[in-house]
């Protein structure tokens, strides 16, 4: 009778530890949907905030020289006019493409797998052709030149920057991203638990912001699209708050 009591309080504490692992494994993962779903939300954000600054300050500075004399003039001002937010913007990508990867990986994990690959070589790539922080050193260097002389060589250096920004690794960056997205569209057509509006919503969106690179056409159809584009993300971004809020 001992022997059968200890067996059963054995068997109840295996029982215990095996629930309590399922439900700390269960938080976890609302907690990682959540921040998830808290990223895409600044994700928007930002974007909405790049669109007020374009339309404030017109677009990126195209010389060198524009670049020192905006960042100089107001360090902050010419920061945001240099898209600098969107370093965060590509830092919170991270978690908003492994939520997506975790979530469609059942429906088509080879197509899943893909798609975040994709976009982790487009991060990387991004961060790698970033020149915002060699930029912002290059106008201080500037500002306090003593001659013509070093002027031309900050100048030289940050023209070579810019050759660096519009080159074909942050190009290949930019393109990746709704490449991967498009991927991923594509994939939530199959899968239940997202409304295929969403999905249809991703193809389209994601499609035409890879035209972005055609010349006077690929601008036009980006800002057709633009509003379209965060209506995907904050649909995405309620998807996630859903899961997080799940029961069981």
């Amino acid at each position: 009778m001992g022997h059968y009591r200890y067996q059963m309080t054995e068997g109840n504490e295996s029982f215990l530890i095996e629930k309590n692992m399922n439900v700390s494994k269960l938080t976890s993962r609302k907690s990682f949907y959540r921040l998830a779903g808290i990223c895409t939300v600044f994700i928007v954000l930002i974007f909405i905030a790049e669109f007020i600054v374009f339309l404030l300050l017109g677009p990126q500075p195209s010389t060198a020289l524009d670049w020192f004399n905006s960042i100089n003039h107001n360090m902050l001002v010419g920061m945001l006019h240099q898209y600098s937010l969107d370093i965060l913007a590509w830092i919170l990508f991270i978690p908003f493409f492994l939520a997506l990867y975790e979530d469609l990986k059942s429906v088509n994990p080879m197509y899943s797998l893909l798609a975040i690959t994709i976009a982790i070589i487009g991060i990387v790539l991004f961060f790698s052709q970033n020149i915002t922080f060699s930029m912002l050193y290059l106008s201080s260097q500037y500002a306090t030149a003593d001659n013509n002389a070093q002027k031309s060589i900050l100048l030289s250096s940050g023209t070579s920057m810019i050759s660096i920004f519009n080159g074909t690794g942050a190009a290949i960056s930019v393109i990746f991203m709704p490449l991967a997205q498009l991927i991923l569209s594509i994939i939530m057509l199959k899968n239940s638990s997202y409304y295929q509006f969403t999905g249809v919503l991703g193809i389209i969106v994601n499609a035409c912001n890879l035209l972005y690179y055609i010349p006077i056409v690929g601008n036009i159809i980006m800002a057709i699209v633009a509003l379209p584009t965060l209506l995907w993300y904050s649909l995405i971004s309620l998807r996630f708050y859903y899961i997080s809020a799940e029961k069981g």
